[in-house]
């Protein structure tokens, strides 16, 4: 399965994305530095267990957060 990090310049923007993504049958979730820890936790698994094949993001995932299969 090919996995895909999307940066955007706004939230509601990558709210935009994901649900158009959703209308194709993407399975996409969004991930914010304002998100509650276990719930960003919850979907940074479901990403790296393939269950996600896109997380769309502000610069949020761009601090730190390492994907070695992407």
């Amino acid at each position: 399965m090919t996995q895909t990090i999307i940066f955007v310049n706004t939230k509601k923007f990558a709210e935009t994305l994901h649900n158009m993504m959703r209308k194709e049958d993407i399975k996409s979730t969004i991930v914010f530095g304002d998100m509650d820890w276990a719930e960003r936790d919850e979907m940074i698994a479901k990403f790296k267990s393939e269950e996600i094949s896109v997380i769309i993001t502000t610069n949020m995932l761009a601090r730190g957060m390492d994907f070695p299969q992407v």
